[in-house]
C-alpha cells in the first residue's frame, strides 16, 4: 500500500518536528517546499487520493522517489496545512521536484527552500 505522506511527531505550534539531515537515511539536506491549493491540501490530509489532483501529485511524488509531507501537520490553519515538503539530496533532485510538482492543478508553488545565510 502506497502511503501519501510522512506522517511527523510535531511541535508546540504545529510544525514537523524533523531535523533535514536525519528524516531519511543518507542524510538528505536539502528542502522543497510545496503549496497546495486548500482542496487539494485538505483532501490529501484526510486520506483522500482517488480525486484526480491528489492522485497527480501522488503519482508525481512517487515518479520522483520522493514522500510529500505536511510542514504543519497538527495546525488548524488552512493555509499552513497547504504547505507541504519534500526533502533531497542534491540539487539536480531538488530541480526536478520542482519541476514536475509546479505544472500540477493541485500545486500552487514549489520551490527550493534557501540554505542559511552567513551573518
Amino acid at each position: 500500500m502506497f502511503t501519501p505522506m510522512v506522517q511527523k511527531k510535531g511541535t508546540r505550534d504545529g510544525r514537523a518536528d524533523t531535523d533535514p539531515a536525519a528524516a531519511v537515511p543518507g542524510g538528505f539536506g536539502m528542502r522543497v517546499n510545496v503549496h497546495l491549493n486548500t482542496k487539494a491540501a485538505e483532501l490529501l490530509l484526510d486520506g483522500v487520493v482517488d480525486v484526480p489532483p491528489v492522485r497527480d501529485i501522488l503519482r508525481a511524488a512517487k515518479e520522483l522517489g520522493v514522500k510529500l509531507a505536511p510542514l504543519y501537520p497538527k495546525s488548524r490553519n488552512r493555509r499552513l496545512k497547504s504547505e507541504f515538503v519534500v526533502e533531497v539530496p542534491d540539487v539536480a533532485t531538488a530541480e526536478r521536484v520542482v519541476d514536475r510538482l509546479s505544472g500540477l492543478a493541485a500545486t500552487k508553488a514549489a520551490y527550493v527552500k534557501p540554505g542559511p545565510q552567513l551573518p
